[in-house]
């Protein structure tokens, strides 16, 4: 019986400090985890413009401040729950490792959750996606020398991944709001069959590697038949 007796003790020890261990080990991986998020996060919130500086001229903060925000606020709840669950183990306490099984147990059911969303609904929402981003591009999308922050965001995408309009190049044909007038080099002003993101670029200038693409783009010039952007991207 005192043999039987010290080996269920020793089990139940070990296994009380395999337990703490692995909490220990998940704990260290949210605070790490937490603190990234959080520091990206103050990046974007109040250095946004000189990160998006450097990625690339083009881009503009659109977003930076809310999405820094964001990631800041969920960094510091990481952080939060890791030190709540190393406390809890470290001192044995029974309220704090309650807590942070439940606040662990809701987010893998927000995980959960989320995945089984998109698993249901992916083409439903890539079907809206699409639309809303074609609604977006003939309301905001404007052309050659605008300083409209989506539209350099757009040529910055399509000159890039590389791709062309939305799910394909023909919504450039739908609207006509946008600036098509190019100046070719011999100085003769034409309407543009596709914007100049959509050509072969040369460097960081913007400007189509072969000038032929601005008002005879095909496969060799352009990106025309690279795909759209919507579908790349959304792939």
């Amino acid at each position: 019986m005192g043999v039987c007796s010290c080996c269920v003790k020793l089990c139940t020890c070990c296994s009380a400090q395999v337990a703490k261990c692995v909490l220990g080990a998940i704990n260290g991986i949210l605070i790490t985890i937490g603190v990234v998020l959080a520091i990206i996060g103050c990046i974007l919130h109040w250095g946004g413009n000189l990160v998006f500086q450097l990625l690339s001229a083009a881009l503009s903060n659109i977003g930076s401040s809310y999405a820094g925000i964001a990631l800041l606020a969920v960094g510091l709840f990481l952080v939060a729950t890791g030190i709540i669950g190393a406390i809890g183990a470290c001192c044995n306490s029974k309220l704090l490792i309650i807590v942070y099984i439940v606040i662990m147990a809701v987010l893998a059911l927000a995980c959960a959750g989320l995945a089984a969303g998109y698993i249901i609904n992916k083409n439903l929402m890539r079907t809206e996606g699409a639309k809303q981003m074609t609604t977006l591009v003939k309301s905001e999308y404007k052309g050659r020398g605008s300083a409209n922050e989506f539209t350099n965001i757009l040529d910055l995408i399509q000159a890039r991944v590389p791709c062309c309009g939305v799910d394909n190049y023909t919504i450039y044909h739908e609207f006509n709001t946008w600036n098509s007038t190019y100046q070719l080099k011999n100085g003769t002003y034409i309407d543009e069959v596709l914007p100049e993101s959509c050509c072969k670029i040369s460097g960081a200038t913007f400007e189509p590697t072969y000038e032929n693409c601005t008002y005879s783009p095909d496969s060799q010039n352009s990106n025309m038949y690279e795909g759209g952007c919507y579908t790349k991207l959304a792939a």
